[in-house]
């Protein structure tokens, strides 16, 4: 497999698509010829061609990378990571995290209170895994046997760990190969964060229960505000050389807070709704679903994903809220001509 990653960030004109794991394995499969449903060869070949002219940019997270490596065999991997990297090119997108709601709750102060002037932002888009997971990039070395540098020409040596770069992104989507076995690697290893996480889910429905309805919702909003932006407001106004005095104290004021925080609010929403629903326990693939899904309805033009979580979407109306087209696979060619 030859390497697609490519360093060169997408204009701002171009539209960014995000597709959930299930879409890209139904283009994947029609790219096989394994699938004859006319939307999904007529979305790949829209896809191609959007790609391959500069039109569109479809961005993996780190839940594709997850996903891909710790499900289906190394030749199924393979011919998923086939079609991956052709459309994506390697580009990638940030999940959720502490540095989007840092940039998030600077601007957020900027536009209340005119500081602080210079505002925290983080990349949301950049290119490979390890941007997809918040970390350093990957940078391949060849060195000499005392640990140095390679003895060779340095434009040759440069080349040399560029090709090593790619081939370890590579093996890192498409994970080993068949009856190879990696000290320490575990690629189900997320599993335990995501279980645990469910069961913080199920603890904080009992207590939902045991409150009266219309106190509920007032409890996911001052869950979001303990848990997630209370241990960052400190340095937050210490930055906009605000007191604590400027948060505001009332109930309205509080919730509007939240709502001026793209991502965390898609979070609390998409909670919010999913506990009102009794009939449908948490599962462990949700955190993944959400991390990627809030990023993705507050910074792509274009989302196609699952269909519970786009259906909770639409009733918080996040699409609307954030100028995102939330859209099914079938409709996927008429957005993409249409941008």
């Amino acid at each position: 497999m030859g390497s697609s990653y490519t360093d060169v960030r997408p204009l701002e004109s171009v539209k960014r698509i995000y597709l959930d794991q299930w879409v890209w394995v139904k283009l994947a499969r029609a790219a096989l010829g394994r699938l004859d449903d006319r939307d999904v060869l007529d979305a790949l070949e829209v896809a191609r061609f959007a790609v391959a002219n500069g039109l569109a940019d479809f961005p993996l997270s780190a839940v594709h990378y997850m996903e891909l490596t710790s499900g289906a065999n190394p030749r199924q991997r393979r011919d998923l990571a086939t079609v991956i990297l052709e459309l994506s090119h390697g580009h990638t997108m940030v999940s959720s995290g502490i540095p989007i709601l840092e940039g998030e709750l600077d601007e957020s102060l900027y536009r209340r209170f005119g500081r602080p002037r210079e505002r925290r932002t983080a990349q949301i888009f950049g290119v490979g895994v390890m941007h997809a997971m918040g970390r350093e990039p990957l940078a391949g070395r060849i060195v000499g046997k005392d640990g140095g540098p390679a003895p060779m020409d340095a434009g040759q040596r440069r080349f040399l760990e560029e090709k090593l770069t790619a081939l370890a992104e590579v093996l890192l989507l498409t994970g080993p190969a068949e009856g190879v076995v990696v000290p320490g690697y575990d690629p189900r290893a997320h599993l335990v964060v995501n279980d645990r996480w469910v069961s913080e889910q199920e603890a904080f429905a009992e207590k939902l229960r045991q409150l009266p309805a219309n106190k509920r919702d007032d409890a996911h909003f001052a869950r979001a505000w303990v848990l997630e932006l209370l241990p960052l407001l400190p340095e937050a106004l210490r930055r906009a050389r605000l007191p604590w005095s400027a948060i505001p104290d009332t109930k309205e004021e509080l919730i509007a807070i939240l709502q001026d925080l793209p991502t965390l609010w898609a979070w609390t929403e998409l909670t919010r709704l999913q506990h009102q629903n009794p009939t449908r326990a948490w599962r462990p693939q949700d955190f993944n679903d959400l991390r990627a899904l809030t990023v993705a309805i507050v910074h792509c033009d274009i989302v196609v994903f699952e269909k519970h979580w786009s259906n909770l979407a639409r009733r918080a109306h996040l699409d609307v809220l954030n100028g995102t087209t939330l859209t099914r696979l079938e409709h996927l060619v008429t957005h993409l001509v249409e941008s």
